[in-house]
């Protein structure tokens, strides 16, 4: 018996159509992410969380045009209103890689299914626009960054301003190779100092930071509890200055005692929030007083050392008392 051609359509296994309609039923695919980024990010609407017939196309399409004015994408193309019309292109894998590739933990991460993806797929010319619209706004450095949130109308308003303090915070990490514990301080420095005049509402209303690698790995973090950690510790903006302006290297001198002290208060931060001891501090106090952190801090940031280090010798901790699940034994820092 013939083979039957892959290219072939029939009913049992029809191609992959994605418009603007559809497009949240296909999280597990980047493509929506890098829309749902678009939208976020350029016309203040959350695609995941609101019914895409609730979008004027000809205002969306107005403001988003006028939004790519005043920022340096290489892709992107305006939009028109003829885009989001029966206006499709077919892709394929090959040449879309990073639009179709699909999560590869999305089933552990989310749920539901991550089977539906043919080799030819058909797409609304519009989605494919602002799909390039925003992966150029999601990449940094060799990750696209996402800012997954629950709540439409809290924390949609300042999630440009999360997006860009997070994309710092991505390239500082990358640049000078710190670790996970310096990026999730970090993120949630962001995060806490993008929503510093919600800061009760970003407890009450999850948010999530999703980073995908080129391999199309994803590392998902729920970043509310830290960031409101920090914001009370007092100590979120000289954490993000302290991570944001880092150079490892400055005129083949290398900051090895920055690099060191940034990774042992990271280290601390975490134990602090999970744990609750407060012993680790005593060390980072001790350290940003001494001649070598001084020298080093005051050549790699020069004026912002001083107003980092008074932050982080103003923070204001205080024991914690953690609950353990699974017992009802509540156990007090020392």
């Amino acid at each position: 018996m013939p083979r039957r051609s892959k290219n072939i359509e029939n009913k049992e296994n029809p191609p992959l159509v994605i418009n603007l309609s559809n497009i949240p039923k296909y999280k597990h695919l980047l493509i929506s992410w890098y829309v749902r980024t678009a939208l976020q990010y350029l016309y203040g609407f959350d695609i995941f969380l609101k019914s895409p017939s609730q979008i004027d196309i000809n205002q969306m399409v107005d403001d988003i045009n006028r939004a790519l004015e005043g920022l340096k994408l290489e892709k992107a193309k305006n939009l028109e209103y003829q885009d989001f019309q029966e206006t499709y292109e077919t892709i394929s894998k090959t040449s879309y890689r990073n639009f179709l590739q699909e999560f590869k933990e999305f089933g552990r991460t989310f749920g539901g299914q991550t089977s539906e993806i043919r080799e030819l797929n058909r797409v609304q010319k519009g989605v494919l626009k602002l799909a390039t619209i925003g992966y150029e706004i999601s990449k940094v450095k060799e990750y696209n960054v996402f800012v997954d949130i629950t709540s439409q109308n809290v924390l949609l308003k300042d999630i440009r301003k999360a997006m860009d303090s997070l994309k710092l915070v991505f390239s500082a990490i990358s640049n000078n190779k710190l670790s996970e514990k310096a990026l999730m301080i970090g993120m949630a420095s962001a995060i806490a100092l993008a929503y510093k005049d919600n800061i009760n509402d970003l407890m009450n209303n999850p948010l999530r930071v999703i980073y995908v690698s080129k391999s199309g790995n994803l590392v998902s973090y729920v970043l509310n509890e830290l960031s409101n950690e920090l914001w009370h510790l007092g100590i979120t903006s000289s954490i993000f200055q302290l991570l944001v302006n880092y150079k490892y290297e400055i005129k083949n001198r290398k900051n090895t005692t920055i690099k060191n002290f940034i990774e042992l208060l990271a280290t601390t931060i975490i134990q602090y929030h999970n744990l609750g001891s407060i012993n680790g501090f005593y060390p980072i106090i001790r350290s940003l007083t001494s001649d070598t952190v001084v020298e080093e801090g005051s050549f790699v940031y020069k004026e912002k050392w001083d107003e980092i280090t008074k932050g982080l010798l103003g923070i204001n901790l205080r024991p914690k008392v953690i609950v353990i699940k699974g017992d009802e034994d509540e156990t007090s820092s020392d």
